[in-house]
């Protein structure tokens, strides 16, 4: 992955293709304890007709898009600097200490709109896929894979920390192995094979 400089990932974040209209615009969603209030919003707020509950939805939609980017910029940075404990820190903190709250919530928004009477009210071809997949969501949801669910992207975090270090000697350039793997799409199988066994070798390293 080609570096950038925090700089420029936070120019680039502030760039916004949508306006938000639920949320402050220079809202930062990076602990629980700020995104704690906007979930009660939404708990809590009157849903009676399907205006109101599109408009709800809407909300929704929004809060969880804010949420799931403050996750993908944290993952990205992590990616991108593998040596930097900090990005790693925060990255594992929204894992362990937001995501699990998050999942609480939506799971309790999930049943309030399954059971919402204003629900049937809208059209069915429209929503059929979106209710399809909270009905599911909510009939499967269970406590207590929450924190297997933590522990499983602990260890996927740690494999990206492992394998976005690696790097190869082919041809006496080092290498890293997504590098090292677009050889492989070359036509002479010798240079095939010397390009996957470095790259096999350099994880076998780390086994």
């Amino acid at each position: 992955q080609r570096e950038i400089s925090m700089d420029q990932f936070d120019r680039l974040r502030k760039t916004r293709e949508f306006t938000r209209h639920f949320l402050p615009e220079e809202l930062v969603l990076d602990s629980w304890e700020k995104m704690a209030p906007w979930f009660q919003e939404l708990e809590t707020r009157p849903v009676e007709s399907p205006q109101q509950l599109e408009k709800w939805l809407l909300d929704l939609s929004e809060l969880r898009a804010a949420i799931e980017e403050e996750e993908a910029v944290r993952y990205i940075r992590m990616t991108c600097h593998t040596d930097e404990v900090q990005l790693e820190q925060a990255y594992l903190y929204f894992v362990e200490h937001v995501r699990p709250n998050v999942e609480r919530a939506s799971f309790a928004l999930n049943r309030r709109y399954v059971h919402c009477r204003a629900r049937t009210a809208l059209s069915p071809q429209r929503y059929f896929v979106y209710d399809r997949a909270r009905e599911t969501e909510v009939r499967l949801f269970r406590e207590e894979n929450l924190p297997l669910k933590v522990e499983d992207e602990k260890l996927a975090q740690r494999y990206q920390k492992l394998y976005g270090e690696m790097t190869a000697t082919f041809e006496g350039r080092e290498l890293t192995l997504p590098q090292l793997h677009k050889i492989l799409e070359e036509p002479s199988r010798g240079i095939r094979r010397e390009a996957w066994c470095a790259a096999v070798g350099r994880q076998l390293r780390d086994r």
